[in-house]
């Protein structure tokens, strides 16, 4: 956990200075400024746009009693990029930018999932446990559940 949290706040921003020092003797400290400038306030706006409307589908699948769950992941990943996007910097604004297109956040999705599927275990219980367990049963989903409130 110490080293990605080393190479996050330490390596990312030297990289960062490195690159913006490099393109400034290329074009320019003014033209590099602008760029930063332009590529904050379009990201900002991008991943507010881009925010605004994932939001809105997700709740439209809660009014159709839809988990939003990918949606959500949008949201945060949408939320990620708009953070990267504002942060001065052209590495953390060329992230920031890949995750606002669908299918980088598809395949960042993907990815995820992979990788959880990978670290998760199933248990199954022989009758005797050992510790806490929660016990469920399963069940008709009821479309309206008001209907049955006392």
């Amino acid at each position: 956990m110490f080293l990605p949290l080393v190479i996050l706040l330490v390596v990312t921003p030297l990289i960062e200075i490195s690159v913006l020092i490099r393109v400034g003797r290329a074009i320019g400290t003014p033209q590099t400024i602008l760029i930063l400038i332009a590529t904050g306030l379009l990201g900002a706006w991008l991943a507010r746009r881009q925010g605004s409307s994932v939001w809105s589908q997700i709740q439209t699948d809660l009014a159709h009693g839809r988990m939003p769950a990918s949606r959500l992941v949008d949201a945060m990943l949408i939320f990620i990029a708009g953070i990267l996007l504002v942060t001065p910097g052209l590495l953390t604004d060329a992230v920031g930018f890949s995750l606002l297109f669908p299918p980088a956040r598809r395949w960042i999705k993907r990815k995820a999932a992979d990788y959880f599927r990978a670290r998760l275990v199933i248990q199954h219980s022989d009758g005797q446990h050992d510790g806490d367990f929660i016990d469920v049963e399963v069940g008709e989903f009821v479309e309206d559940a008001r209907s049955r409130l006392p």
